[in-house]
């Protein structure tokens, strides 16, 4: 598990304790010195030559073939969500 995830489960135990110390339940609230630290998550980027790979690979599923179609017109249509890319048509298409 990364920090942020931790950081996630964390505030949600600090909360917790911080509604027991108001209600009286517990006399010293344990991350009242504690702070939570985030860090910034790392994403990968894919190179121009890794996207041609991916294009030209021949995959013998074609339910690979559609996620990578999927994929590259995400890439290509600036970050369209699986969602969106799902319900397009060929009318849709020019």
């Amino acid at each position: 598990m990364n920090r942020n995830s931790a950081n996630k489960y964390l505030s949600k135990l600090r909360s917790s304790l911080h509604r027991a110390r108001s209600l009286k339940l517990i006399s010293v609230d344990p991350f009242s010195d504690f702070k939570l630290i985030q860090s910034k998550p790392k994403s990968n980027i894919l190179i121009n030559q890794e996207l041609i790979q991916i294009a030209k690979k021949r995959l013998d599923n074609k339910s690979l073939e559609t996620v990578r179609d999927y994929l590259l017109m995400s890439v290509f249509m600036g970050g369209m969500r699986y969602s969106d890319l799902s319900k397009i048509k060929m009318k849709n298409i020019f």
